[in-house]
């Protein structure tokens, strides 16, 4: 059922027969293994469907998996970036516009910082998050399938789309690898051993001494602190840094804003317009006593603010701005 999914995807564009498949139960986020790993989403991406691209888009936010499938990394096929489905349509013009006109409705790529808070880890689903790796001598992540497991660089897992909680590397691999590679980094005072131009032919040839790759899960719970981008990383930043912070992370223009509670209590909460309305909830929430999370709602001109919560509230209100805080019943 996968399969004829993932095959209706790349060569036709039968949006009829795509939406049955989905209701006998196949599945968005499968793929077609390796070494592509792609889901029907990439499939249509790559092969220039836009029409088979605007039902996927339909059918994935129906079932809720948008914003797994669109953040989805894949073997991007010489069209760089991690393979997401964007990356992949980087060609095609019309079905770039197709996904332009889905950020402008709800966007899957926001930063996690900017969403307020982020998804938990969803054990055996693929997460692209990067760290430091002193020694990565099975080279750079832009031409590798493969994820570092221990920050000395000598350990990987070579499958990249899997749970990445082992280290696959063969033993007899590293043994060549590790000298060939240590003997060029002094041989080339720390340069990247293989260069730019053969990286792609002789990607084990490994990347410069210390520099961040693709890591996995086990590196991620071990080593928070030398992650350097991903979902993880964002996950560590918001258990580390406190709100005032992340406003500033957010960067943008800062805005102060004044929330009026039930009680008659004002709060004034300076913020970013970068901020989504979730965070700014996060903020109220912080300023109120209330437990982060808690339900609640900020009307405007007694309306509420913005109608999805990843929403950027500098469109949605001016600097200056009064809100008052309703509280939602469980």
């Amino acid at each position: 059922m996968n399969a004829k999914l993932n095959s209706t995807a790349r060569n036709t564009n039968d949006v009829g027969k795509l939406r049955r498949l989905v209701d006998q139960g196949a599945d968005l986020t499968s793929t077609n293994g390796g070494p592509w790993y792609h889901t029907p989403m990439h499939q249509a991406c790559y092969h220039n469907r836009p029409k088979m691209v605007r039902e996927l888009i339909e059918l994935c936010r129906e079932k809720g998996v948008l914003d797994i499938v669109m953040r989805k990394g894949s073997n991007p096929c010489g069209r760089g970036g991690s393979g997401t489905p964007r990356d992949l349509a980087s060609p095609h013009s019309r079905v770039l516009q197709v996904l332009d006109s889905m950020s402008q409705q709800e966007s899957p790529t926001v930063s996690l910082i900017e969403r307020g808070e982020p998804p938990e880890y969803v054990p055996g689903q693929y997460e692209e998050n990067f760290g430091l790796v002193l020694c990565p001598i099975y080279g750079h992540p832009d031409f590798d399938k493969g994820a570092y497991h221990e920050p000395y660089g000598c350990c990987v897992n070579l499958r990249r789309h899997e749970d990445q909680n082992t280290c696959s590397a063969n033993f007899l691999e590293t043994c060549i690898c590790c000298p060939l590679t240590l003997a060029l980094y002094v041989g080339t005072l720390g340069w990247q051993p293989c260069g730019c131009l053969c990286a792609g032919q002789i990607p084990w040839l490994g990347d410069c001494p210390c520099t961040n790759h693709r890591v996995t899960r086990h590196y991620v719970l071990k080593y928070p602190h030398l992650l350097s981008r991903g979902p993880a990383y964002d996950r560590y930043l918001l258990g580390k840094l406190t709100t005032e912070e992340l406003v500033k992370k957010a960067g943008g223009s800062q805005m102060a804003l004044t929330v009026r509670t039930l009680r008659g209590k004002a709060h004034r909460i300076v913020t970013s317009d970068e901020v989504t309305v979730a965070f700014l909830k996060r903020q109220v929430c912080e300023a109120e006593g209330l437990e982060k999370g808690q339900n609640i709602t900020l009307m405007v001109n007694n309306k509420p603010l913005g109608s999805k919560d990843h929403e950027k509230i500098g469109g949605l209100i001016d600097d200056g701005s009064e809100l008052h805080l309703v509280m939602n019943s469980a």
